[in-house]
């Protein structure tokens, strides 16, 4: 199930965890790293389009239940895994309720009942129809790896910072530092 997180999701390697597994939450540093190294097939420091495009036929087998080279509207699962940074998020917000009814810190009057992390975790849950939609750019109601990988395909390249077709730990890291710095200045563009 955790592959299929992946391929549903599209998170790249590059910038998202591969798996949920463990209980504490993850930054999205650690999760590329570890995304990296299980993408790096050959451990030497460098993600080339061929590994890439390899784990991507992998995920896409698996949704591919006939085996005839298309994904169909039936063959997606009813219920689509969670993003891994939703599963974060997901994980977060139980840790803060559990806290929250530990320490007694719950006021239900002043604030109102809250959504359970079980059902935001079901509204930001993708349904099949969506992801389909936002996948199939031919419209022809199917996926094929090519459509099935552009996003990840994508994220690689604006990864690969010297354009050479591979990926480095240098250059992930020159990426991941970049994507903090952007959030940043997002962050201080909503504050005023």
């Amino acid at each position: 199930m955790k592959r299929i997180t992946i391929a549903v999701t599209l998170a790249c390697a590059l910038s998202a965890p591969l798996t949920a597994q463990d209980s504490e939450p993850r930054g999205p540093r650690e999760g590329a790293r570890e995304a990296f190294q299980q993408l790096d097939l050959n451990g030497n420091g460098v993600v080339t389009h061929d590994e890439l495009m390899q784990e991507a036929r992998k995920n896409f087998a698996e949704f591919d239940l006939d085996g005839n080279g298309t994904i169909l509207l039936s063959e997606l699962p009813d219920k689509m895994p969670l993003p891994p940074r939703a599963e974060r998020r997901l994980a977060k917000m139980k840790d803060k309720v559990h806290s929250r009814e530990q320490s007694g810190k719950r006021d239900e009057a002043r604030r109102g009942p809250r959504i359970s992390p079980e059902d935001r975790a079901e509204k930001m849950r993708p349904t099949r129809l969506k992801f389909m939609a936002r996948m199939d750019k031919n419209g022809d109601e199917q996926l094929n790896v090519e459509e099935f990988s552009v996003p990840i395909i994508k994220r690689f390249k604006r990864a690969d910072v010297n354009g050479d077709g591979d990926v480095t730990t240098a250059e992930l890291e020159q990426t991941l530092e970049q994507r903090r710095h952007k959030r940043r200045r997002d962050m201080k563009k909503d504050r005023r």
